[in-house]
């Protein structure tokens, strides 16, 4: 499947939100080449260790996943913002909407 191949070069996306503080989202990005486990193994409950690089204000937004690139070559900017607003209707991205923060992940522990 030509899908598993394109998506088997990214980074898997993770994106928890704490227990104690509900409302705020940690976005990061995780390199395949250093996972441990099997990508369901990653629901649930665990502790992450990292590092905040960025941190997302109230209205910020940060595009944790998206099948396609953020610019399309050769594409008018006007059609270019409607293909993109058309996949994000179709949740081939994810949008986290700030409070939050974006993480360096050293570890996850389950």
């Amino acid at each position: 499947m030509q899908l598993s191949k394109v998506l088997a070069d990214k980074p898997v996306p993770l994106i928890c939100e704490p227990v104690s503080t509900p409302g705020y989202h940690f976005v990061a990005d995780l390199r395949r080449q250093f996972l441990r486990c099997e990508l369901p193994e990653l629901q649930g409950e665990a502790t992450v260790l990292g590092k905040v690089l960025r941190i997302l204000g109230k209205n910020q937004t940060h595009e944790a996943f998206s099948l396609f690139p953020a610019s399309l070559p050769n594409m008018d900017a006007k059609v270019q913002k409607q293909v993109q607003k058309d996949l994000k209707n179709k949740k081939l991205s994810e949008v986290i909407r700030g409070p939050g923060a974006i993480l360096a992940v050293v570890a996850v522990y389950r």
